[in-house]
């Protein structure tokens, strides 16, 4: 049996090295000549990563690192699986609602994450009957069987980022709230409602949202219309405005808050990127045409690029870049409004 430290424990010729992704110190590796094991906590019967989610590249600088066998012990039972020149990707999750457009939602995330070179995880939080342009009905899953989508999910594959999108009330923000495993970078895209109007979130959860959920985000992608809901600040025209509302949701515990532009007006979609030491924009040509699915599609690549192991601003960066190349290539809709298409990132 293997002990684990936080730091090294020699044992002949491996050791165990703490590795940190995306700032957050979560993975233990092992390796010994060819043979490496590799697991989230100090318990490796308890919690393992198995394949394919793990980021190859993150030991491509150490000589010691042999990726010709690795070694996986199964949760639960300690058997021992040897894989011979596996095929590893890093893996996301989508907590969010279904679109049957395609254009938003986990439809849309796993489109993101495919593009981003990610393996993508989808739960399923509410069947709605929309299309790009409308939403006539919204129906949530019940919360336990939520909670138990993300338990069953994860007693086979940890994925290495999380984004939550639609969330329709109380009790399905607070499952999802407790379910999540800890600590995996995650993004919270408030989807309070439809672009149309529609709510997608009851009034009486936002609250819950604040409480529960905010405060475990690695960072909050609102736009102007859920941060008005979020903060209670109403009206929020200049960029000062729109500063103070996401530092307003900064004070809600996250690490970060991506106030995005896209209900902006100008030539410019600017997005801001508030931290406790800085704000940081984001600017790129606004759509010619109006789009749906940009708030997912945006929040989809930042978790794709925080599960590849990036630190957040360049995540947001690419993410952006993404968006833009996603616009340049949407597809027109026949009730005229345009479904984005995320392409192969280089």
């Amino acid at each position: 049996m293997f002990i684990f430290s936080d730091q090294f424990c020699k044992r002949g010729s491996g050791y165990v090295r703490k590795i940190g992704i995306a700032g957050m110190c979560r993975f233990f590796i092992l390796y010994a000549g060819s043979e490496i094991f590799y697991c989230l906590n100090t318990e490796v019967y308890k919690r393992v990563l198995c394949l394919p989610v793990f980021l190859t590249q993150k030991f491509n600088k150490s000589q010691k690192v042999d990726f010709l066998k690795i070694i996986i012990i199964s949760r639960g039972t300690g058997m021992v699986q040897q894989v011979e020149n596996p095929r590893i990707l890093p893996s996301a999750l989508s907590i969010a609602g279904l679109d049957p457009s395609g254009g938003a939602g986990i439809a849309m995330d796993l489109k993101t994450f495919a593009a981003c070179g990610v393996w993508g995880q989808a739960v399923v939080t509410a069947l709605t009957a929309q299309n790009s342009l409308t939403v006539t009905r919204s129906v949530p899953v019940p919360a336990n069987l939520i909670r138990e989508q993300i338990a069953v999910l994860l007693q086979d594959i940890t994925p290495l980022a999380i984004k939550t999108g639609m969330l329709a009330s109380a009790d399905i923000i607070s499952a999802v709230a407790e379910a999540l495993p800890r600590p995996i970078p995650l993004v919270v895209d408030p989807v309070l409602a439809a672009t149309t109007g529609y709510s997608l979130t009851r009034s009486d959860a936002v609250p819950v949202l604040v409480e529960e959920l905010i405060p475990l985000a690695t960072v909050v992608t609102p736009n102007i219309p859920e941060a008005e809901i979020i903060t209670r600040q109403y009206h929020l025209c200049t960029r000062g405005d729109i500063i103070q509302a996401g530092r307003s949701i900064l004070d809600m515990g996250p690490c970060a808050v991506l106030m995005t532009g896209g209900h902006g007006d100008g030539p410019e979609s600017v997005d801001i990127l508030i931290t406790r030491d800085d704000v940081s924009f984001l600017s790129a040509p606004r759509a010619p045409y109006d789009v749906h699915g940009s708030g997912c599609c945006l929040s989809a690549a930042i978790t794709a690029f925080l599960a590849e192991g990036m630190d957040l601003f360049p995540a947001c960066r690419k993410a952006k870049e993404l968006l833009s190349t996603a616009i340049e290539q949407a597809t027109p809709g026949l009730l005229g409004r345009y479904i984005l298409h995320p392409g192969p990132v280089s």
